[in-house]
């Protein structure tokens, strides 16, 4: 089987490596034998986190990024992949996707808190610092029927801006490790069985750090499962 994940953000052939490194370290150990995963990104978009993180919330960009990714996914149909993984926790693209191609085609922010919500009768979530992010993820969660597993103030943000996060996460990916293993932490000590990354990078970061559980002793003796890359565990 041949998955294909989609990042929302541009093609760029120098990335690619890199990026494909993280997904390869995520999935080690959990596809199955002679399944791959091949990364893609978008051939056209506006600027993204490194120049402009706003525009992610941006309704414009939305619309554009949209319909790249219908594009990508397209183009990945053609090629010959069995699956394909919008890679934003946003889902962006991901239903527009499924009415052009035959093949499936899933969003890991749905995916993941579904999961999670399988995983834990209460959950948390840990988003990118991005403007208006809590109350997108929000949104996100309610529109999937999900908000009553969600713990009081059970969305927390990373303390640095998503620009700045990001670029020091891809040159030393322990830090992004050290940031929100507390955060984790504060999540299952106020009740979530559960922890999910709200970002599709962030959880590649961390994921390809091998960081996907956090031990918390609490009365009940419950560990806390933190979820890093759902999509990619075995079935």
């Amino acid at each position: 089987m041949r998955l294909c994940v989609i990042n929302n953000i541009l093609h760029d052939e120098r990335e690619i490596p890199a990026h494909q490194a993280m997904v390869e370290a995520c999935a080690q150990g959990t596809l199955q034998p002679g399944t791959t995963v091949s990364i893609r990104g978008l051939r056209h978009a506006p600027p993204t986190s490194q120049t402009a993180p706003d525009c992610y919330r941006d309704s414009f960009f939305q619309l554009l990024s949209t319909l790249q990714i219908v594009y990508a996914a397209v183009a990945a149909a053609r090629e010959g992949f069995d699956a394909i993984v919008v890679n934003c926790f946003d889902d962006y693209g991901v239903e527009q996707a499924r009415s052009v191609v035959d093949v499936p085609v899933i969003g890991i922010g749905s995916a993941s808190l579904f999961r999670a919500a399988a995983l834990a009768p209460r959950i948390g979530l840990i988003v990118p610092n991005l403007p208006g992010q809590v109350e997108f993820a929000a949104r996100q969660i309610a529109d999937l029927g999900l908000s009553h597993t969600l713990i009081d103030d059970g969305i927390r943000m990373d303390a640095l801006p998503f620009a700045d996060s990001w670029m020091q996460s891809l040159q030393e990916p322990t830090t992004a490790v050290a940031r929100f293993a507390p955060l984790a932490r504060q999540l299952v000590e106020d009740g979530a069985g559960c922890v999910v990354f709200g970002c599709g990078g962030f959880s590649l970061v961390c994921g390809a750090q091998r960081f996907r559980s956090e031990e918390h002793t609490s009365e009940l003796q419950s560990p806390c499962n933190l979820v890093c890359r759902l999509l990619l565990e075995k079935k």
